[in-house]
């Protein structure tokens, strides 16, 4: 192969790994992924903790897995900061739905939206 065809194919290689880098992946996939009930880590670097009551639901398979990378994501960042990066009101529903609807394909909306809503609210993973 010469020198001048391979220019592109590294240069192509390259923007993929920095597009994988950054995060753009969309959830598309089941490599990896695996749904493990424990502590979720917060922005403060202590586990969450509530006296609210447990949620009524319980996520498994495919739902509980992406209801699982929901609640961590949420759990890490701020209703604000998720707000302005999805440009939506910096409002628990309207951020939690808005993330949903961003990362995830329709028959994982809900299970991601109750993730995200649960971390925003300080409630235990419904994990089952």
């Amino acid at each position: 192969m010469r020198v001048t065809a391979l220019v592109p194919l590294l240069w192509l290689a390259g923007a993929l790994g920095l597009l994988a880098a950054a995060g753009w992946a969309r959830d598309g996939g089941e490599a990896g992924a695996t749904a493990t009930p424990g502590t979720v880590a917060v922005s403060d670097g202590q586990a969450a903790t509530t006296t609210s009551p447990a949620p009524s639901r319980t996520w498994k398979g495919k739902q509980g897995v992406r209801y699982e990378r929901s609640y961590r994501i949420c759990s890490v960042f701020s209703v604000k900061e998720v707000a302005k990066e999805l440009e939506v009101r910096a409002r628990p529903k309207p951020a939690a739905q808005a993330h949903a609807n961003a990362w995830y394909d329709p028959k994982f909306r809900q299970a991601a939206y109750r993730g995200c809503l649960d971390a925003f609210r300080g409630r235990p993973p419904a994990l089952g």
